[in-house]
């Protein structure tokens, strides 16, 4: 979840995550193959961010089934099974793309 810039997938089931430096990007898989194969694509179908800058993320606290994710004036709650993605707003102006 911190590694480079976020880019990595983390699979919370149902939804893909990536906690990116703009926010927390959100995707329901969209499953694609043929006969002998199939694949997953990630498509960032919601980011939860800011209108103003939230800077680089860290991790704020974890254990072992979830980890929360924290920007400047947001912080997101990841849980293994969430039924939806949460992030909380402090002092920042929701922006939802």
């Amino acid at each position: 979840m911190v590694l480079e810039q976020g880019e990595l997938i983390n699979a919370v089931n149902p939804y893909i995550v990536k906690t990116m430096n703009d926010g927390l990007h959100v995707c329901l898989p969209d499953f694609f193959g043929a006969e002998a194969f199939y694949g997953m694509a990630f498509a960032d179908n919601v980011i939860m961010s800011a209108v103003e800058d939230v800077g680089a993320h860290s991790v704020k606290s974890y254990d072992e089934l979830s980890v929360t994710v924290g920007w400047n004036g947001l912080e997101a709650p990841i849980v293994r099974g969430m039924p939806y993605a949460t992030v909380k707003y402090s002092g920042k102006t929701p922006s939802l793309r």
